[in-house]
């Protein structure tokens, strides 16, 4: 995967919203605020450098 597509949120939901087709409404999730149990890829210190790599910032600090 490319790092440009690497998910920068990642958050579990109970279900997603979904087109009478049973398709998933990607739209709704795009504009919904950010929980507060939403994992940050870079509030957890981990950026993705062009070449691929993971490289972990320590000066930015997790929140707890």
């Amino acid at each position: 995967m490319p790092y440009f597509m690497v998910p920068r949120y990642f958050e579990i939901v109970d279900h997603l919203p979904k087109t009478p087709t049973l398709k998933v409404q990607k739209f709704p999730l795009r504009n919904r605020p950010h929980a507060s149990d939403c994992w940050d890829r870079s509030a957890a210190g981990l950026e993705i450098g062009r070449n691929g790599k993971v490289t972990r910032n320590d000066t930015v600090k997790a929140s707890a």
